[in-house]
């Protein structure tokens, strides 16, 4: 019987090993040189680039357009059920919410910004339990 338990586990581990070799292939030898792509702009901020080359009067309208997700209601944030909305905060100062963008002119806007909601909680206090789109008219 111990014998069959050794064989049984020798014959695992060979095929773990094997398994673990298998996934990687080195290049058919007709490939091309291995692709680049353009870095990736993060997806919880809007960069200066971005700003400049979309041409947007409002940081609503930049927002809605460049990452709508952001405006999206998450649900109620209280027991009352009530829904709160993403709160916009201006170089730390809180401007209320989504709709305090519509008055926000484009220009003077370095970077735009979204903080989820444990982070804006954590970093403004309460009230922000369904994040945050900060702006900065500073550069990093």
């Amino acid at each position: 019987m111990r014998t069959i338990a050794r064989w049984s586990l020798v014959v695992l581990g060979s095929v773990g090993v094997a398994t673990s070799c298998g996934g990687h292939s080195a290049p058919a030898s007709g490939d091309p040189k291995p692709r680049t792509s353009r870095p990736r702009t993060p997806s919880d901020m809007i960069l200066p680039e971005e700003i400049q080359r979309a041409q947007y009067s409002t940081a609503y309208d930049l927002v809605n357009a460049l990452r709508p997700q952001w405006l999206r209601p998450r649900g109620p944030d209280t027991m009352n059920g009530r829904p709160a909305e993403v709160q916009a905060v201006l170089d730390g100062m809180k401007l209320g919410g989504v709709s305090a963008l519509r008055n926000l002119p484009t220009s003077g806007i370095a970077f735009v910004q979204f903080f989820d909601g444990p982070a804006a909680s954590t970093r403004w206090g309460l009230g922000f339990g369904n994040g945050a789109i900060y702006i900065s008219t500073r550069s990093r």
